[in-house]
């Protein structure tokens, strides 16, 4: 649906026309204002555009309001002053369910520069360690234990940690690999300078077959697989409702399973390099027998292969600093470390943006009667961050800008809000209910389900997303003031069925767009 764009310069969100007659100020007579409904969108991890976010969410939302009418909405987009903040907003007018015609005002919390450049990937390397310890070795073999709505409850879905233990592995055998090479490669390079083989020398030329020979077929299957999942991605352009295509259903559960495998093979990789090492090491005769057969790929592919994956690991690198740089920095705050500004940083960001929606104001009060909140992938844990801190200051300022009262969705998606709080949450044997608590306090959407569970928390998630799950445990059912209603609605995207894929496919499917629209209207 093509959606109809508009922009306009900058305007003060509380000015209004006036003029000067015969010596008296007059307000200029203007045709009743509609109800104003504002959006708060963040983005989720990664080198992120700015507007980029803002951008996908209106052309969503707007081509949703478009299907409810059959009329594509104009699309605004303006600079305005809240007080003392300026921002960005795109606007456009929708019908909602009561069939009123409301003004919509969607606005950014834009965070990505702060972390760029500032994580490593021995940053990386220690989060992801030390969150596979905690997670995997702490608490993955044992109901998991949790402070929430005033009291510890006990979950005992462990669903988390196969998910974890298998992408740990992963990224942990790619390393072990590309720098068994490295070692292999240079102490081969070293010790054979010159063109007669040096007997007794590590390492000798059956080492660098099987070496060579492991790393050949990993490589050959990351290539294959890595072509299957670009068709697979480029052709969903030609399926029509894939949710309900059984055939692009199949195809894709066929890649899931190929993934499993790849991820599979790369643990197995890894391994075996360090089995070949150690045997050619301690038993080099016995070892030699074992792999006369070899090589698989001739000498003059050795340059090819090691090549490949100092390539592969060099993208793996640089996609784990832009995306895992970001989960490591926002996240880790269980621990004392640098990144302590930079967190500071991104929740004083979000909410001076989110603050300054809250408080705009019109000749009849608040401004937006219904406000929601939206954010994907890490950006889920930053706007979730971000409305506890609203609701805290709101409370201590006398509720004067009624958060709980007008907020009216938080919707999140491809979130990893379970595994954040499954990976790093202390084992209940190495805390207490008071620190518990302490912590729960700063989290009012765990505390009281009658005053802060007014809103609508509606959680969008596929099977096939890696890092976003489903929001289990952050509800207490047996409460004696839980209700369904004010539970964390999971729900499903249809449409988001490619491996990997799946984490940022939900901007292109319905899923997001119908469910927001319908909770906020």
């Amino acid at each position: 649906m093509a959606i109809n764009r508009s922009v306009a310069g900058p305007v003060a969100i509380d000015s209004f026309p006036r003029r000067e007659v015969a010596g008296v100020e007059q307000v200029a007579v203007t045709a009743p204002s509609k109800p104003k409904i504002a959006v708060f969108v963040t983005h989720g991890m990664g080198q992120q555009v700015r507007f980029q976010t803002l951008d996908d969410l209106t052309q969503g939302l707007a081509e949703e309001a478009g299907r409810r009418v059959r009329t594509p909405p104009l699309i605004r987009a303006r600079t305005v002053q809240i007080g003392d903040t300026e921002l960005q907003r795109a606007e456009f007018d929708m019908v909602d369910a009561a069939g009123r015609a409301v003004e919509v005002h969607v606005y950014e919390g834009y965070w990505a520069p702060i972390t760029e450049g500032q994580v490593t990937i021995r940053d990386v390397m220690s989060f992801l360690i030390r969150g596979g310890i905690n997670g995997l070795f702490r608490n993955a073999y044992r109901d998991f234990k949790r402070w929430v709505f005033g009291r510890v409850v006990t979950f005992k879905k462990n669903h988390i940690t196969a998910q974890l233990l298998l992408a740990f592995g992963a990224v942990f055998s790619l390393v072990v690999m590309n720098t068994l090479v490295g070692i292999v490669v240079a102490a081969r390079f070293v010790q054979s300078a010159g063109a007669v083989e040096a007997p007794g020398k590590w390492p000798d030329l059956s080492l660098m077959a099987a070496v060579t020979d492991v790393v050949g077929v990993f490589i050959a299957i990351s290539i294959l697989f890595g072509l299957s999942l670009l068709v697979v991605t480029l052709s969903k352009r030609a399926v029509k409702v894939p949710g309900r295509n059984l055939g692009w259903r199949l195809i894709n559960a066929i890649l899931q399973a190929f993934f499993y495998g790849w991820l599979v093979v790369t643990l197995l990789a890894g391994v075996l390099l360090l089995v070949f090492i150690f045997l050619n090491h301690f038993w080099p005769g016995p070892f030699q027998t074992c792999v006369s057969s070899l090589p698989i790929f001739p000498q003059w592919s050795w340059v090819f292969i090691w090549g490949s994956l100092f390539v592969i690991f060099l993208v793996v690198r640089k996609l784990l600093i832009q995306y895992m740089g970001d989960v490591a920095a926002y996240v880790s705050s269980h621990t004392l470390d640098r990144f302590m500004e930079i967190r500071t940083e991104i929740r004083k960001t979000l909410l001076e943006v989110a603050r300054a929606i809250y408080s705009a104001k019109s000749d009849s009060g608040h401004e937006y009667e219904r406000i929601g909140l939206v954010g994907h992938s890490l950006g889920s844990v930053v706007v979730y961050d971000t409305l506890n801190s609203l609701m805290n200051e709101d409370e201590l300022n006398g509720e004067r800008l009624n958060v709980a009262g007008r907020t009216r969705v938080l919707l999140t998606f491809g979130s990893p809000l379970d595994k954040t709080a499954f990976v790093f949450a202390l084992r209940w044997t190495r805390t207490t209910e008071t620190r518990e608590a302490l912590a729960a306090s700063t989290q009012p959407l765990i505390q009281d389900y009658a005053k802060y569970r007014k809103l609508k928390w509606i959680n969008v998630y596929s099977p096939r997303d890696v890092i976003g799950s489903s929001v289990d445990f952050y509800d207490d059912k047996c409460h004696p003031t839980y209700m369904p209603e004010m539970e964390v609605q999971n729900v499903i995207d249809p449409d988001a069925l490619i491996p990997l894929v799946a984490h940022t496919e939900h901007w292109k499917n319905r899923t997001i767009f119908k469910e927001l629209y319908d909770a906020l209207s």
